[in-house]
């Protein structure tokens, strides 16, 4: 069990080693966070861990997770590449377009003038 705050005798539980806001002198300088509450740091920090099955659980969920996860980033990744390969193509002939749009308003007004000689 990891104890964050060592003083010893600071807490009236059994084997407590913690000093918290209701046990102590120390206490002006120490504040519990307010989104753990107004329980004393024995009853937050002194909790027992959970049983190693559950924390295996817990590991074995989260690597699926990430698995699933890493696969979902490697699928993103390929098809944000075909995208991106796409839109290049369609740029690149969205250019050739441009360019003998030019080409035939050139055509046009050189025609044009010649007609109108």
């Amino acid at each position: 069990m990891l104890l964050l705050l060592v003083a010893p005798n600071s807490c009236r539980r059994a084997g407590c080693k913690i000093r918290s806001r209701k046990h102590s002198a120390w206490s002006a300088n120490w504040r519990i966070p307010p989104s753990l509450g107004s329980a004393p740091a024995c009853t937050l920090m002194c909790t027992p861990a959970p049983p190693t099955s559950v924390l295996q659980e817990n590991l074995k969920s989260l690597q699926q997770a990430l698995q699933l996860h890493t696969t979902q980033h490697e699928a993103q990744v390929r098809e944000t590449r075909a995208a991106l390969e796409t839109l290049a193509e369609a740029e690149a002939e969205m250019e050739s377009v441009h360019f003998e749009k030019k080409q035939l308003v050139a055509q046009w007004r050189s025609s044009l003038v010649a007609v109108q000689k």
